[in-house]
């Protein structure tokens, strides 16, 4: 079953909002049974062309994530209005690759909301809209998203399309694809 969201400018704030709560859960389930993961995942792919020692560093850096995430989580309960701007590192020691989360921690549960805030989208960009911010939702999970300028940019491009304008036809063509 394939459930399709047509897009409007409130479907996005609460398909983004959904996708985060989505997020936090996993990494809560992730971090609690971690060991578990673990195993499964060693014996998943023990009969690859990788050997243990490259299974393992790989299953580690996956680890790092996961608890370094948790952890901005668990910090985020002791102060949800945010830690400021680029200050991951600064608390955590390294970073999270979690662009939503990094909002949630660095900007705090308000600023978070208000990023998510959705942009008017009209009828000729809606398609191409509900396809490029699904993608970038969602790699956002796993990168840091958000400070790169080609972000902004497919963001603004998106968002600023008119009627009328040659680029809408394109857009909604892609999508289509």
């Amino acid at each position: 079953m394939h459930i399709v969201l047509k897009i409007n400018s409130k479907n996005l704030f609460l398909k983004q909002l959904l996708l985060m709560i989505v997020d936090i859960l996993f990494i809560l389930i992730c971090h609690k049974y971690i060991d578990s993961i673990s195993k499964i995942f060693m014996q998943t792919l023990s009969g690859t062309s990788f050997s243990t020692a490259e299974l393992m560093a790989k299953f580690k850096s996956l680890e790092f994530r996961i608890t370094a995430q948790y952890n901005a989580l668990k910090l985020f309960t002791v102060s949800p209005l945010g830690y400021g701007p680029r200050t991951i590192v600064t608390y955590l020691g390294m970073d999270i690759h979690n662009s939503y989360l990094g909002f949630l921690f660095e900007q705090g549960i308000l600023g978070s909301l208000i990023q998510i805030i959705n942009m008017p989208i009209n009828k000729i960009n809606a398609k191409f809209a509900d396809t490029i911010t699904t993608f970038i939702i969602i790699v956002a999970f796993f990168i840091n998203i958000h400070y790169s300028s080609i972000f902004v940019f497919v963001i603004l491009l998106v968002f600023s399309c008119k009627e009328g304008d040659q680029h809408a036809n394109i857009f909604n063509n892609y999508a289509s694809i």
